[in-house]
């Protein structure tokens, strides 16, 4: 494990050259035995595990071996009744983990997706659930919860637009699921970033995060709160709104000039 945090080296040196590119936060990735991000051989190789919370303590100071900008906690292994489940992070080694985390100033992002997942990766004060809660609707527990910890909800809606579009019972529930969460989330207060989960089938970088924009102000919100859940909410959900997120003296430019009124008409 000591040499997990090596694989960032090559990209780091790549991006620190003259090339041109993109700013790049680098997450360390942590599971269950068996657990979501383990598929393919992938588990204690791009992703550590642990089903204990010393283990959980041990993997987490190997991945901050390498200085990861985040931590990325596969919690919710519900395969949204689509597959067999694989396993979860049960809340003592979750929280383990994320003391661990905190305790060297890094953020911790969590893969849940279910609604019971979500509470029980808020209540360990993780920094933000990822992904969006497919199976039911957000309840006023959990949305007290999200209030009290000031935990990010970064619903990836472009992702999982592509099952809708095969008009199941099932995956129209889910989309209705996740469209009305971003909704109500946001009326009550809770900070909604945009994220694409790109890369996935039908995500490709760059598209997806102007159609993930589209997507929230469907759901709800007026084009300048889709506009700002993309720019000025995410650089606070990943600690980075002292560089950039808004237009201000001293920060980071990185400006696209458009024709038209994007917070009227988002398209």
């Amino acid at each position: 494990f000591a040499e997990y945090g090596e694989m960032y080296e090559p990209m780091r040196t790549l991006l620190a050259s003259n090339l041109r590119g993109p700013h790049v936060s680098f997450a360390a990735r942590l599971s269950t035995p068996g657990g979501h991000g383990t598929e393919n051989g992938w588990g204690d190789f791009i992703t550590l595990t642990a089903s204990t919370p010393q283990e959980g303590r041990v993997r987490v100071r190997a991945a901050l071996a390498g200085h990861p900008d985040l931590i990325k906690i596969f919690t919710d292994g519900w395969r949204y009744g689509t597959s067999a489940d694989l396993t979860s992070m049960n809340v003592e080694t979750l929280r383990a983990m994320v003391e661990e985390a905190h305790q060297a100033g890094v953020k911790v992002f969590t893969h849940t997706v279910t609604l019971a997942g979500a509470k029980l990766a808020v209540s360990t004060g993780v920094d933000a659930l990822a992904h969006g809660i497919n199976d039911a609707e957000v309840d006023e527990e959990l949305i007290a919860l999200l209030r009290e910890k000031g935990t990010f909800y970064i619903s990836t809606l472009s992702v999982f637009e592509q099952l809708k579009r095969t008009e199941t019972p099932a995956h129209a529930a889910r989309w209705k699921h996740l469209m009305n969460n971003v909704r109500r989330l946001h009326a009550a207060g809770v900070p909604v970033a945009i994220g694409t989960d790109s890369g996935i089938t039908d995500t490709p970088h760059g598209p997806s995060t102007l159609h993930e924009i589209e997507l929230f102000a469907k759901a709800g919100l007026t084009p300048s709160d889709a506009l700002l859940a993309a720019t000025s909410v995410a650089a606070r959900a990943l600690g980075q709104a002292k560089d950039r997120g808004t237009l201000e003296a001293g920060k980071l430019a990185d400006v696209l000039v458009v024709s038209g009124n994007p917070d009227q008409n988002i398209a």
